[in-house]
C-alpha cells in the first residue's frame, strides 16, 4: 500500500531557507529515489534522507489523483504555504535560484 512520504530539504527560494517536498511511494527508499529523480541532491534533503512524517494518500487531494506528482510547500513570512504541484521536467535544485518554480521568486 502506497503512503504519503513529506521530506524537507533546504531551498534557497523560500523565506525559511526550507521547504517540504511529498511524493506517493510504497517505501521510504522508492520516496527518497523519486525526489533524487526530480533533482534534488543529498545534502539538500534534511533528516538524514529520511521522511519527517508518512501519512495516508486519501488525505492529500494534490496527490490522490496522480500518484506520479511531486507537491512542494514552502516556508514564508506567514508560515507555511500552500502545497503545490511541481511541474514536469521541473528541476528541485536548490542551485536553481529565481526560477519561480512555485510562481515565486525571491524578494
Amino acid at each position: 500500500m502506497a503512503d504519503v512520504y513529506v521530506f524537507e530539504i533546504e531551498d534557497i527560494d523560500s523565506d525559511w531557507w526550507v521547504s517540504e517536498v511529498a511524493v506517493v511511494a510504497e517505501s521510504r527508499q522508492e520516496a527518497y529515489r523519486r525526489l533524487r529523480d526530480a533533482g534534488l541532491h543529498k545534502k539538500q534533503v534534511g533528516n538524514a534522507g529520511r521522511p519527517v512524517r508518512v501519512e495516508a494518500v486519501g488525505g492529500w487531494a494534490l496527490l490522490a489523483d496522480d500518484s506520479g506528482a511531486v507537491v512542494q510547500r514552502q516556508g514564508d513570512c506567514d508560515g507555511w504555504g500552500p502545497w503545490e504541484r511541481v511541474g514536469a521536467g521541473v528541476s528541485l535544485d536548490w542551485r536553481g535560484s529565481g526560477e519561480g518554480r512555485l510562481g515565486r521568486s525571491r524578494r
